[in-house]
């Protein structure tokens, strides 16, 4: 009987396989990020469709949209002080989250040791999935989703160009640039000091006054930032000589876009690269002027 000696792999052998396999696995990682952004994306945008709906709701059972925030009168501070019912607060039932609006007291003050509980916990639906751990820790439940209560830099306040303003109930007749060309809610990372989705402060209410940005990048330059600078002012909401602190725009980390709930019920990409006037102009709505395209390709 014939036998053949089998014949082992030698170490470089071994070496060069180990090696392909690590050069495929290289290869094929960029693929499988992208898939997993893809996917987080996506539960993004459904998100803010269930908003979209929960706001299509609410105008339904009170024929208007709720108030961004309801409190004392403006302007709004950001900090702790005043009743601060924040857009978010009132459309819970409509968010399939009622437990948390029976536990909310809303004739206190957002604040209130009543209401500590409520703010203390998370809210599945107004976090991006993709913003993971690239949010700072903070006292309160945050949101990445804000409404949007102005075209430009200024203090939270009744005379807003906004949808969501101050103390304000607005119906579809005080939106005669139309629903569908008028920016409601979009995303936004979250910095130190911001007061949680329960507070009508910066937390749930942002402008167009900048670009849409990566909140990435935002986030490196604040941690990068000295004590007592600019940059680090604006991560606490507060700029010299501004008493009622800065608000900010809209950011996000998906690649390239933020995405951006209108008042039909329509979430659309925008590119950070949009042209600035057509980014104020989503966020007014009565401005006139006819819509022009915001590509986010």
């Amino acid at each position: 009987m014939v036998r053949f000696a089998r014949r082992a792999f030698t170490l470089v052998e071994l070496l060069v396989v180990i090696a392909m396999i690590g050069v495929l696995m290289a290869l094929m990682l960029p693929a499988i990020q992208a898939s997993r952004e893809t996917a987080r994306r996506g539960q993004c945008v459904n998100n803010l469709r269930i908003i979209g709906q929960a706001l299509t709701r609410y105008y339904g059972a009170y024929e208007c949209f709720p108030a961004g925030v309801q409190s004392e009168a403006g302007p709004i501070r950001n900090e702790p002080k005043g009743q601060h019912i924040g857009w978010i607060c009132p459309l819970l039932p409509y968010l399939e989250a009622d437990v948390y609006y029976r536990k909310l007291d809303l004739s206190e003050s957002v604040y209130s040791p009543k209401n500590d509980e409520v703010r203390r916990t998370t809210l599945a639906v107004v976090r991006c999935p993709s913003f993971g751990r690239s949010t700072v820790q903070t006292e309160w439940a945050q949101s990445n989703y804000a409404g949007c209560y102005h075209d430009e830099e200024a203090a939270i306040d009744t005379d807003r160009n906004g949808v969501l303003v101050l103390n304000r109930w607005l119906n579809k007749d005080d939106i005669p640039d139309g629903e569908a060309f008028t920016l409601f809610v979009s995303e936004k990372g979250i910095e130190s000091g911001e007061l949680g989705w329960a507070s009508g402060t910066r937390a749930t209410l942002r402008n167009t006054g900048t670009p849409p940005e990566n909140w990435l990048q935002i986030k490196a330059k604040l941690e990068n930032a000295t004590p007592g600078s600019q940059e680090n002012g604006q991560a606490e909401g507060n700029t010299q000589g501004e008493p009622t602190g800065s608000v900010g725009g809209f950011s996000s980390v998906h690649p390239g876009v933020v995405e951006a709930l209108m008042g039909s019920g329509t979430v659309r990409p925008i590119t950070w690269s949009i042209d600035q006037k057509v980014w104020r102009q989503m966020a007014h709505r009565a401005d006139g002027s006819l819509p022009a395209e915001a590509s986010a390709r």
